[in-house]
């Protein structure tokens, strides 16, 4: 090795050394930093809160003598960042076998900030102890003070949970920070408890929370300078509630929400009026209170950013006159989007809807459990999309106007008649219509019955490019003679035919039906009615719905004269009647004015190319359907229906089978040729049996619905057989390793070693050799392959010298100063399997 050389090496060991230095972590004890700070501030916290130290013991090397160093981090008690080494979080639940009860302001002096602290079921020294946790997050439950527990917390502190039991003094100057708080008193069961807030800020100062879900003895006098996004307010007594303008210090809170405590009875309170007069900050009210009646109407249109109330018990919540009752307000502001009004139980008629939310962009109007009364009246409102009715008495239909509204609940009220068919037939819009008096008719019924096809025909005349004229034009010879001509032949006759479509269902738009054999652009004209324009006549329409539960489709035909179409026949013999020589034909099919006309089936007998009659009684025809009584012989193999004027023509089936399906289109030519024909069972057309010249079956027979059927066979095929052909190459296949596949015409190799080129006779390979490789005669292939072994050799020659280079220089280096640090290892393995008795603070239980 060369002096150059030696001088890379040492620049490489050097460097991976200073890496090492800079990278490698800072001493640790378990994952806390030995310092006073980090692992000094647990284990004295442990010595003082800790009647036994229930962690793992750890082996120090190069500690101090006789000290014993232990495992904060093992068990759930403390919460380590194992990066960087700092102590996160501290939850402790009171457990007289294990903790003093009393906690104390010095065991939480820590110089850095926490991320969270829970303390539960713990004693307070000091009432003011919150402001001695450092922490971003704090949750304190059931811990017991002498006195008020005051709330002053640490300028730190940002959320805040609180459920406690004792008196408590919230001091809202020292609330600044804290933008989330929870206070709560889960276990309160009477009302001697006191909770009060002390307004000891500036009121020049702005305060601004964000969520605050508090509890309260009596109803708290926020200063206007206090802001909240959102305020939940739950009273455990009624202290404060009977005074005028109680909330009148609440204009700084977006969404209020006021709540009794549910262990409690409480008296109506009046509807707080000052929350709405000329207030642009309220945006939502909610409360479970019961509201006094009021003796005027309420206008609150001058709350302008209000955009949602909520009366979950509206009890008697209603406007009295001398006379009657009646729904409270009469005019909402125009941002108004959700309106919740639930529970009356006075009666009163249903308001006016239309009237009272239609200046407003209501969303949601819940009006369920109110004992309204009277008919339901058209409703427009663009915005609403849901509307809830249900357990009321109301009465009367519904109308169209239920199509534009996407969930509407009616349930358990006195409504009858027919339910719209935009309602019944489509999941969106969705509608709960159950316990009232409605038709008990099926989607299918509906369309289907309302259903109609009308055709008109127009003569339609445009002019002709005379290209004669342009030419003498052109040539500056318009000799006039082509003002002589008669007009007719300057002009192009042709016909166009008008169809209109009338019936329910079809007024949520073209996307709710499609005409599958009439490819046209339908336009709505009117209520239910789409008309189109086309060169084409046909003498039926076959429309598809995309109802919620599928339906058949239906086809109509298209004038009075149409003729008749047979879609299926079912053939039945009632147990009864097995002894009969008759038996019950139902036919379904297009019969246009089958309940005006005359109505006549008869089965055919086909023998000698001739029909022998066989006369059917008719029992019931209607313009899909016709039942009739036949004779039950089994040769009876073709069937006539004549409408009137107009009949079907003879159409065979098979009687064999208890239900034939109609091809929806003749048999080709090319089927009939070769001995083919309608398929009954599938209803489609069937080709015979797909075969080849030399062998028994080389393909298969392919439908399709418009009336053809061929063989497919696995090349090309022709007629109903499929064709073979030979194989090509020099020589043939190259035997023995090819063999002729008479399916493709081409050489298949049996060797894998040799591909179908070489067997297809189409070149030579040497002996020996494996056409695969693409070698031919020279030695590149071998080359390579050394040349990549080399290759291989080096980069392992090369990754062995690092190794080496590794643990000779930086890891001997690493080892031989040691001393520097103090490395740990376990000296005793034992984990006991505690259960963490870290009990969480009970979820808030939501009232309504």
């Amino acid at each position: 090795m060369n002096r150059n050389n030696i001088k890379y090496v040492f620049l490489v060991i050097v460097t991976l050394l200073f890496i090492n230095s800079v990278c490698s972590e800072p001493t640790k004890i378990g994952f806390l930093n030995n310092n006073d700070k980090d692992y000094g501030y647990v284990d004295r916290l442990v010595s003082s809160l800790f009647l036994k130290n229930p962690f793992t013991i750890l082996k120090v090397d190069g500690g101090e003598k006789d000290k014993i160093y232990y495992d904060f981090c093992s068990k759930s008690f403390f919460k380590c960042n194992k990066t960087s080494g700092h102590l996160s979080g501290i939850h402790l639940t009171y457990d007289p076998k294990m903790f003093t009860k009393s906690l104390k302001r010095d065991y939480f002096q820590n110089d850095y900030t926490l991320d969270n602290v829970e303390l539960s079921l713990f004693s307070f020294s000091d009432k003011s102890l919150l402001n001695a946790i450092k922490a971003y997050t704090v949750k304190i439950s059931l811990c017991d003070v002498k006195g008020y527990l005051t709330i002053a917390p640490n300028e730190m502190t940002t959320d805040l949970y609180i459920d406690s039991n004792d008196n408590v003094e919230v001091n809202v100057k020292w609330m600044k920070n804290v933008k989330n708080f929870i206070l709560t008193s889960s276990l309160v069961r009477e009302e001697s408890k006191e909770i009060k807030f002390v307004m000891d800020v500036d009121e020049i100062e702005q305060y601004y929370f964000k969520n605050w879900d508090i509890y309260s003895t009596t109803v708290p006098n926020f200063g206007s300078n206090l802001n909240f996004e959102t305020l939940k307010l739950t009273l455990l007594s009624k202290k404060g509630l009977n005074e005028t303008n109680k909330f009148g210090s609440y204009i700084s809170v977006s969404k209020f929400l006021l709540y009794k405590y549910k262990y409690f009875d409480f008296e109506p309170i009046s509807f707080p009026k000052e929350l709405f007069e000329d207030n642009d900050n309220i945006k939502f009210f909610g409360t479970t209170f019961r509201i006094l009646p009021t003796n005027s109407l309420l206008d609150i249109s001058k709350a302008p950013s209000l955009y949602g109330l909520s009366f979950s018990n509206a009890e008697g919540f209603v406007y009295q006159n001398e006379t009657n009752n009646y729904f409270p307000f009469s005019k909402f502001p125009q941002k108004l989007d959700q309106f919740y009004y639930k529970n009356n139980d006075i009666e009163t008629p249903l308001p006016e809807i239309q009237r009272i939310f239609g200046n407003t962009k209501i969303l949601y109007l819940v009006l369920p459990n109110n004992k309204f009364t009277g008919d339901i009246a058209a409703i427009n409102i663009p915005s609403l999309i849901s509307l809830d009715l249900s357990n009321n008495e109301l009465t009367g239909t519904l109308d169209d106007w239920v199509c534009d509204i996407a969930e509407l609940n009616v349930e358990n009220n006195i409504l009858y008649g027919e339910v719209p068919a935009c309602k019944l037939c489509y999941g969106v819009p969705s509608l709960i219509e159950t316990d009232n008096y409605f038709n008990n008719r099926s989607c299918f019924d509906v369309i289907h019955d309302s259903l109609s096809v009308s055709i008109k025909e127009y003569n339609v005349s445009t002019p002709k490019q005379n290209n004669d004229k342009k030419d003498n034009l052109k040539d500056g010879k318009d000799d006039g003679d082509d003002d002589k001509k008669d007009k007719d032949e300057d002009l192009v006759y042709s016909i166009i035919y008008e169809y209109t479509v009338k019936g329910e269902g079809l007024t949520n738009g073209q996307s709710k039906f499609r005409v599958t054999n009439f490819t046209q652009d339908w336009i709505k004209v009117g209520k239910d009615i789409f008309k189109t324009n086309s060169t084409q006549k046909v003498e039926y329409l076959e429309f598809n719905f995309n109802t919620s539960t599928p339906i058949p489709s239906i086809t109509l035909a298209i004038g009075p004269n149409t003729k008749p179409k047979i879609q299926s026949i079912s053939k039945s013999v009632d147990n009864d009647e097995k002894e009969s020589k008759t038996a019950k034909y139902t036919i379904e099919g297009v019969f246009f004015s089958a309940s005006q006309s005359e109505v006549t089936v008869t089965l055919f007998d086909y023998e000698d190319d001739e029909y022998e009659p066989y006369p059917c009684e008719v029992i019931s025809s209607t313009f899909t359907t016709i039942v009739a009584s036949c004779q039950r012989e089994l040769l009876l193999n073709y069937i006539n229906v004549r409408v009137g004027q107009a009949d079907t023509g003879y159409v065979k089936f098979n009687s064999t089978l208890s239900k034939s399906n109609m091809c929806k289109s003749e048999c080709s030519t090319s089927v009939a040729a070769n001995d083919g024909g309608c398929d009954f069972e599938a209803g489609l057309c069937k080709c015979p049996n797909c075969k080849s010249v030399s062998i028994e079956v080389t393909g298969e027979c392919v439908h399709d619905e418009n009336g053809d059927a061929h063989c497919s066979c696995t090349n090309r095929w022709e007629g109903r057989f499929c064709e073979i052909g030979n194989c090509y190459g020099y020589d043939g296949c190259n035997p023995p390793k090819g063999k002729c596949n008479i399916a493709t015409s081409m050489c298949d190799c049996l060797d894998r070693n040799f591909d179908n080129d070489y067997c297809n006779g189409t070149r030579t390979i040497p002996d020996g050799k494996n056409n695969n490789n693409g070698g031919g005669d020279n030695d590149d292939g071998e080359n390579g392959s050394s040349y990549t072994v080399g290759i291989v050799f080096l980069f392992i020659v090369i990754i062995g010298v690092a190794i080496f280079i590794y643990k000779r220089y930086v890891d001997g280096s690493s080892n031989s100063n040691a001393s520097n640090g103090i490395k740990f290892k376990v000296l005793s393995s034992r984990q006991e399997d505690e259960e963490d008795n870290l009990s969480t603070r009970k979820e808030f239980e939501d009232e309504e």
